[in-house]
């Protein structure tokens, strides 16, 4: 007969909005990301977004939805507004998955990525 008390903390990750202005302030274009990610008592590690800017495009990769497909997914927007979302790693191939908030852009068109594979940090070199 002892009163149990519990604190679960939810850390939702969902969609990603982009605009491009234009120098009057005006909207060039907008582009909107779906995703959905949740996750519980993690502090959403493997969640978010990581932004990669070229000279011609702007990379947005994340996770998929991780109970799902668990695909690492690019999210290309150009100058233009035109975008264009592919999978950058099938988990089928190497079932990993992303630490957004642990990688770094290396050069104009490249990063290098921490992953979770198998319990165990890996790094990954994607160069678009």
């Amino acid at each position: 007969n002892i009163p149990q008390e519990g604190v679960r903390v939810t850390y939702n990750y969902d969609d990603v909005a982009m605009f491009s202005f234009n120098k009057d302030g005006s909207i060039h274009f907008s582009d909107l990301i779906r995703k959905r990610q949740s996750s519980i008592g993690d502090g959403g590690y493997t969640s978010g977004v990581f932004t990669l800017p070229s000279q011609d495009n702007i990379f947005i990769l994340f996770n998929s939805e991780l109970d799902k497909d668990g695909n690492v997914m690019a999210h290309m927007v150009n100058y233009t507004g035109k975008s264009d979302e592919k999978i950058a790693i099938k988990s089928s191939n190497f079932s990993v998955a992303m630490v957004p908030s642990e990688s770094k852009q290396t050069g104009p068109n490249s990063f290098i990525g921490v992953t979770i594979k198998d319990k165990q940090f890996t790094l990954i070199r994607i160069t678009f």
